[in-house]
């Protein structure tokens, strides 16, 4: 990532063995509470923030949406239609109709997950006249390699994917995401279950997780999710966290009696000291699985929005963000 545009990871507290809970088994309720803030760079009258999906094995931040300075969620005003403009030229070998399949089906993917909250167009061709590989704010959703980008740049070492989105500084609202694929330093291909072998990446697997920021959701720490920003096998399958993020972030259907939040706050024992960057796990009781997570802000607080009625236990445990990617 370019280190003009690099995203502040949120650096914790240290965290002692005793921390102090609302409760080991709690019920939905409506607290209303704001997470942390993510690191923004201003450019002109808008905002750009960049998130990426690194090669390595780094612990993630948990599901939580992205946010302006200011507090506001960035997303789409309302329910997405996301219409991206791709050109499919790479380096690696990828044929053009294997990567239009996989991207239309990470689409489909966040599509059914959000319960069809979620609408997309997607468009693309090799002819650079018209399918443009550079990144700039121009009303158009860009999806391409970095090795058809001018001068190969924009997309940092360590970097398999980068989503580039662009929103209004005073609301959050998203206007538009440039999505790029790093086939400079790594090869791809579209077998989901083999990515990160010696024979490269899984194209599929990377398109579903950048796909995730450009609706406005930052990274996850569970591991099994499609939003840690680490490379793992089958990431293209998006696991409950997820569904959850995007429930919250656009409720569809009956989702606003159907679905509910917890929230809390995280303090020290001995001098009710709020603990930042708590990472707080919820799981159902009755399904025995982890359903979603959060980080606890600055002021101790967290909120986990979009949870389907159920009773969950809560868990609390220290959260290393590692290098920023």
């Amino acid at each position: 990532m370019d280190s003009a545009l690099r995203t502040r990871m949120v650096q914790p507290k240290k965290v002692s063995d005793n921390l102090v809970m609302p409760s080991a088994s709690l019920k939905l309720n409506t607290d209303q509470l704001e997470s942390d803030a993510l690191g923004i760079t201003k450019l002109s009258d808008t905002f750009l923030v960049a998130l990426a999906v690194a090669a390595w094995s780094t612990p993630g931040m948990a599901y939580t949406p992205m946010r302006t300075a200011g507090g506001a969620a960035i997303a789409w005003k309302q329910a997405p239609q996301l219409i991206f403009s791709g050109n499919p030229t790479n380096q690696s070998g990828l044929d053009p109709g294997v990567f239009q399949q996989a991207f239309v089906k990470g689409l489909q993917r966040w599509q059914v997950a959000s319960n069809g909250a979620v609408k997309f167009d997607y468009w693309q061709g090799t002819d650079a006249s018209k399918f443009p590989t550079v990144v700039e704010q121009d009303k158009v959703s860009r999806v391409f390699f970095a090795s058809q980008a001018p001068g190969k740049t924009g997309v940092g070492p360590g970097i398999l994917g980068l989503t580039q989105v662009w929103y209004t500084p005073a609301t959050g609202e998203i206007l538009e995401n440039d999505i790029i694929f790093n086939d400079i330093q790594y090869r791809f291909h579209n077998d989901p279950a083999a990515s990160g072998t010696s024979a490269g990446y899984a194209i599929e697997n990377v398109i579903t997780h950048e796909l995730g920021h450009t609706l406005g959701l930052s990274h996850s720490g569970v591991q099994l999710s499609s939003m840690i920003y680490t490379a793992a096998p089958e990431q293209n399958h998006l696991h409950c966290d997820d569904q959850v993020g995007v429930h919250a972030l656009y409720p569809s259907g009956n989702d606003s009696q159907t679905r509910g939040s917890i929230g809390g706050a995280v303090l020290l024992e001995t001098t009710k000291q709020a603990v930042l960057a708590v990472h707080i796990v919820a799981v159902s009781i009755h399904r025995g699985t982890v359903i979603a997570s959060a980080l606890t802000d600055a002021n101790g607080f967290y909120h986990i929005e979009g949870l389907e009625p159920d009773e969950y236990m809560l868990y609390a445990e220290p959260f290393f963000a590692g290098p920023a990617p």
